[in-house]
C-alpha cells in the first residue's frame, strides 16, 4: 500500500513538472509511465471483452474480478501505480486477495487522495468510453474539481463526506491556510491521507462544536519507523492564549486554528499516541517537531498527548487505562507543553 501511494504521487506531481519546465525533464521517465499505464488498461480492456463472452460462472480473469470489486473509477486511479500492476500480475491469489481488501477498506482515502492532486485517471479509460462496458459511462460522469487548492484543504468525514477546514466552524468562517515543508528535515515528504475519522467517543471539538469531530486526525499512506524526527507541526505565532492553542513556550503560542501544516489535525490519546511532539523555535517562527516512538504502519492514525493542562476543566474520553479523566485530583496548569 505504501509504494501504491508513493506511485500515485508521482503520477500526480511528475505532470505539472513536464508543464513547468519541460527542459529539465527526463522525457524517457514520463514516456515509460504513460506508456505502461495505457498498455495495462489495454490488456485489462481485452480481458473484460472476453470474459463477458463467457458465462457468468466463468468470469474468473484476474483484471475482471479486480474491476467488479473496485469498480472503474478506484481501478483506473490505481492503474497509474506500478507496485499496483505489479502486485496483480505477480502475487498468487490469496495474497493478491489480501491487498485487494486493504485497497476496498481505504478506496475512499485512495481516491480523494488522487482527486485533490489532479490526477488524470479518466484520461486512460476515455478511449474506450461506451455503453458496451457495464458501469464506465456512469464511472466518467463528471465530479466536482477537488484539485482547485491544496491538498490539505479537504478532509473527510466519518461518513465518507469532504469537507473544508474553515475557522470558526459556521457558514461565514474562514478557509484555513496550510503550510508545508519541514525546517530541520526538509527531504521528508509533506503528504498524508485525507484527515478525519475521528473516533465518536472522543470530546466535543473546540472548532466544530460537534461531539464527533469532522475536522481531525490523521492516518499515513507511508510507514514510518520508530524514534525518527518525521513531521512537524509549523503554524503561526500568536502572543495572547486562547482554548485551541498550545502555549509551549514563554510569550509564544502554537495557534492551529488559522494556519498549520496537516499535523494539525493530529488526534489525542493519552496512552496509546505513537509520536511525542517537542517544541522549537527557528527565528520567530514556533513548530513542534514530532518524534515516533514506534514503528507507525501504513493507515495507522498519529497520535499525540496534548498534554496535562490542555485537559484542565475539560473531559478526555480517549478511553486509555491513563485518562487524564481519570485521575481523582486535577493537575496544576503548566506553560510548558509535555
Amino acid at each position: 500500500m505504501s509504494a501504491i501511494f508513493h506511485d500515485l504521487r508521482d503520477a500526480c506531481y511528475f505532470p505539472k513538472i513536464v508543464q513547468g519546465q519541460p527542459e529539465q525533464i527526463d522525457w524517457s521517465m514520463y514516456e515509460n509511465m504513460s506508456a505502461c499505464t495505457l498498455k495495462f488498461i489495454a490488456e485489462v480492456f481485452a480481458q473484460v471483452e472476453q470474459q463477458l463472452s463467457l458465462e457468468q460462472q466463468n468470469r474468473t480473469g484476474k483484471f475482471f474480478i479486480a474491476l467488479g470489486r473496485l469498480g472503474w473509477k478506484l481501478f483506473a486511479i490505481c492503474a497509474h501505480s506500478r507496485a499496483f500492476r505489479t502486485a496483480i500480475d505477480a502475487l498468487n491469489d490469496t495474497d493478491w486477495d489480501s491487498i485487494l481488501t486493504l485497497i476496498d477498506e481505504e478506496k475512499r482515502s485512495i481516491e480523494i487522495f488522487a482527486r485533490s492532486r489532479d490526477l488524470d485517471w479518466r484520461g486512460i479509460l476515455l478511449p474506450y468510453a461506451g455503453d458496451q462496458w457495464p458501469g464506465l459511462e456512469e464511472a466518467l460522469t463528471p465530479d466536482i474539481n477537488l484539485a482547485t487548492g491544496h491538498p490539505h484543504h479537504i478532509v473527510q468525514t466519518e461518513d465518507g463526506g469532504l469537507r473544508q477546514p474553515v475557522f470558526p466552524w459556521t457558514e461565514d468562517g474562514e478557509l484555513q491556510s496550510s503550510m508545508h515543508g519541514n525546517f530541520l528535515h526538509p527531504s521528508f515528504p509533506d503528504e498524508t491521507a485525507p484527515a478525519g475519522k475521528r473516533n465518536e467517543n472522543f470530546r466535543k471539538c473546540f472548532l466544530c462544536l460537534k461531539n464527533t469531530c469532522e475536522f481531525n486526525g490523521v492516518v499515513m499512506p507511508k510507514p514510518l519507523e520508530s524514534d525518527i524526527w518525521s513531521m512537524e507541526w509549523t503554524t503561526q505565532k500568536r502572543d495572547e492564549d486562547g482554548t485551541t492553542c498550545y502555549k509551549y513556550y514563554p510569550n509564544i503560542i502554537v495557534d492551529p486554528t488559522r494556519l498549520g501544516s496537516w499535523t494539525r489535525y493530529s488526534n489525542h490519546h493519552c496512552d496509546q499516541n505513537n509520536a511525542r511532539p517537542i517544541p522549537a523555535v527557528v527565528g520567530d517562527r514556533p513548530f513542534l517537531g514530532f518524534i515516533t516512538l514506534r514503528d507507525i504502519s501504513v493507515f495507522e492514525e498519529v497520535t499525540i498527548t496534548y498534554g496535562p493542562n490542555y485537559w484542565i476543566g475539560r473531559g478526555c474520553k480517549c478511553g486509555g487505562v491513563k485518562c487524564v479523566s481519570l485521575l481523582k485530583t486535577q493537575l496544576d496548569q503548566i506553560n510548558v507543553f509535555i
